[in-house]
């Protein structure tokens, strides 16, 4: 979705690569950039702030405990009345030109936030049995589509239409539950 987006991606790579190949001078001097970049650029919205809670999982000193413990409150306090998570909430997403989206992306629990916040979260060391993520459980339980996927409505504004976001929202959602322990039948 931005540079944040693909610089926090490439830490956690480089975070579950082997030390065999994170020894070599070419990913050394690749890690120095993604630091580099990450302590020059905060992230600015809370879909970032998420990324870099999955990256610190993988990447010693990328974020701070004070930082950690800030993030997943902000995380959890967005957990709708239902269980789940909006993507929506996660950013302030603009329409591919670049306008604000007009109207305001619909805000209602979807696989994509859903599944990447309770990810997130689990990745950033909250257990599986912790209340909000079986609530988020419950929610992406309740709300899988009978064709198996879970949709999430396109953050360009852009209703009634397949979209990436939906088969990433599904496949964060499948990832959230394999790492709460849910098996799937």
């Amino acid at each position: 979705s931005d540079y944040h987006f693909g610089v926090t991606l490439m830490a956690i790579v480089g975070g579950l690569a082997p030390d065999s190949y994170m020894q070599t001078a070419v990913a050394r001097q690749g890690m120095q950039r993604v630091r580099r970049y990450l302590s020059e650029n905060e992230p600015v919205n809370i879909q970032n702030r998420g990324m870099m809670l999955w990256a610190g999982r993988y990447v010693e000193g990328l974020v701070t405990e004070e930082q950690k413990e800030a993030w997943i409150q902000e995380l959890r306090n967005l957990q709708r009345p239902d269980g789940g998570w909006a993507s929506g909430n996660l950013g302030d997403w603009r329409q591919g030109d670049g306008a604000q989206s007009d109207p305001r992306v619909t805000i209602e629990s979807d696989g994509y936030g859903t599944g990447f916040v309770m990810y997130v979260l689990m990745q950033a060391g909250v257990p599986a049995s912790d209340q909000a993520v079986q609530r988020g459980v419950a929610w992406l339980k309740a709300n899988q589509r009978s064709r198996g996927h879970w949709w999430t409505q396109s953050l360009k504004n852009i209703p009634n239409t397949l979209n990436f976001l939906t088969h990433t929202g599904t496949t964060f959602a499948l990832k959230a539950l394999e790492a709460a322990g849910v098996v799937s039948d």
